[in-house]
């Protein structure tokens, strides 16, 4: 009889083990189908919003959507495509404490800023406070006088939260969150923003790194790179000269040494003395010939920044130095996310792009290289940078959207214009800095860079803030028409030398091959 109960107590602790190992083995992540199946219709819900108040335009970056009934909450607005249709989806996202989402601007900014309809400071006159959704620490205080009062964040001490009912902060030692807001009065900003007035999100200048809240500066965290620390490094330094790249010791080249800011093998720079000056050195973010074109990516052979390819076909090869390029219709692009809302753009920004206009190709605007629209919407939509060809004129403008600050509602636009040749090659060298443009056009014949235009510019203010770079077409199949063998793009000066900045001309001078 006590081996019977020992074997039935053997069977029953198996049965506990496998039971116990079967609910630990799912990852802690895990959503069951039903829980899917409610997010993708809630996403489906939030989309229809999203078709509402985003534009076209919007296809091409992102687009953030007023969440209904609430001032806290917004809709990150995405396309997904299914088969040949593209499809809005929404998640919704909240602001961090102490801002609101504004409508116009579709951003989170402090309630002064925001201008949100639904404050419950200005809607309930019988509160004096209530609770913010981010953390049991958090609140909002109802400040001014009757008619004009706004919420205002603030946070409970030590070992407190904010009790709704009492609408004050009370004992609670189970409360442990910590409260990220800072003093707005002495020019901090709450959690995610940082400025003047903390009118700029965090998230758009800087998403996996440590946002300074004065200046918006953005260290990044260990695994990640980019001015927005948005690029994942999958490498990891060994030591001077060797990485790791899943599991294996991968050996620089001879000559370099892995940088991990850089997430690449560098070359090595050797101590300056004190006689000499170490030379700043010009990183390239962006270097594609159109070859490695599957999967709808193009290949960019100088960083892990991803281009993705619509439509474009190729590469073909060619006999005449040029190498291989990408056939463009007119519909076809290629974009570049990383760029999106990044400042850098309208200060610094050289670019190198290798084309040759197609036969029979239409007169309107064709379109090289935009980055279509403004970030905030504004300011009609209109593409901060964009380099376009005229056929009709046979010239590359440059134009540059400008305001005199950024506070500024009013706009001018600036346009350089440099000669091209049809029907062959050209060498297109652009670099915006010290607001100043600088084209010049160069033709490649018998393996020979000739000079054919050489043009600088000069403008006020600054260039709004603008969407993903699009190489080719924004919208309405205004793209370029025909091949191009190199696309070079730099936030900084590469050393691009240009006759008419050296003669200090307004409008440069005319070079005849």
């Amino acid at each position: 009889m006590s081996q019977e109960i020992h074997f039935v107590i053997l069977i029953i602790s198996c049965l506990t083990y496998h039971a116990v190992a079967m609910t630990t083995t799912l990852p802690p992540d895990y959503r069951s189908p039903e829980e899917i199946q409610n997010i993708r219709r809630e996403q489906m819900r939030l989309g229809m919003v999203c078709q509402q108040t985003c534009s076209p335009e919007d296809y091409f970056g992102t687009c953030h959507a007023e969440y209904p009934k609430s001032c806290t909450k917004y809709i990150n607005c995405q396309i997904e495509k299914r088969g040949n249709e593209y499809t809005w989806i929404g998640t919704a996202m909240f602001c961090s404490h102490g801002t609101f989402f504004s409508r116009d601007q579709r951003t989170c900014l402090i309630p002064e800023l925001a201008n949100c309809l639904l404050d419950q400071c200005v809607l309930r006159n019988e509160i004096e406070s209530y609770p913010s959704s981010t953390s049991c620490k958090t609140y909002w205080q109802c400040v001014g006088q009757p008619g004009s009062r706004i919420s205002t964040p603030r946070c409970c001490g030590a070992n407190e939260s904010y009790s709704e009912e009492l609408q004050k902060c009370v004992k609670d030692l189970l409360c442990q969150d910590e409260c990220t807001l800072k003093d707005l009065d002495s020019n901090r900003c709450a959690g995610n923003y940082w400025g003047p007035k903390c009118q700029n999100e965090c998230s758009q200048n800087c998403v996996k790194g440590e946002c300074d809240d004065i200046n918006g500066q953005c260290p990044c965290k260990d695994g990640w790179i980019g001015d927005k620390c948005n690029t994942k490094c999958f490498f990891k330094r060994i030591d001077k000269d060797t990485y790791d790249y899943l599991g294996h010791a991968i050996p620089c080249p001879p000559g370099t040494v892995f940088s991990q800011d850089d997430c690449m093998c560098i070359t090595e720079v050797r101590p300056v003395t004190n006689a000499e000056q170490r030379p700043k050195v010009c990183k390239v973010e962006v270097y594609t010939n159109f070859t490695g074109m599957q999967y709808g990516a193009i290949k960019n052979y100088q960083s892990n920044i991803y281009i993705s390819n619509e439509h474009i076909e190729g590469p073909t090869r060619v006999v005449d130095g040029i190498g291989q390029y990408g056939s463009f219709d007119g519909k076809a692009y290629a974009r570049i996310n990383y760029f999106s809302g990044n400042t850098k753009v309208g200060k610094t920004y050289a670019t190198r792009i290798v084309f040759r206009p197609g036969n029979g190709q239409p007169t309107e605007k064709q379109i090289l290289m935009s980055n279509c629209a403004t970030q905030s919407g504004t300011a009609n939509r209109r593409a901060p940078l964009e380099i376009a060809l005229s056929p009709d004129s046979a010239e590359v403008i440059i134009s540059v959207y400008t305001k005199a600050d950024k506070y500024s509602k009013q706009y001018a636009e600036e346009s350089l214009r440099v000669k091209y040749e049809p029907n062959v090659w050209n060498i297109l060298d652009f670099l915006l800095i010290n607001n100043k443009l600088h084209a010049k056009i160069m033709n490649f014949v018998n393996k020979k860079e000739i000079l054919v235009d050489d043009q600088t510019l000069g403008f006020k203010g600054i260039v709004e803030t603008g969407r993903g770079i699009h190489i080719g077409k924004c919208v309405n199949g205004n793209g370029f028409v025909g091949e191009m063998a190199e696309v070079t793009i730099s936030l900084c000066d590469p050393g691009l030398r240009f006759a008419s900045a050296a003669a200090g001309a307004r409008r440069g001078r005319n070079i005849p091959t």
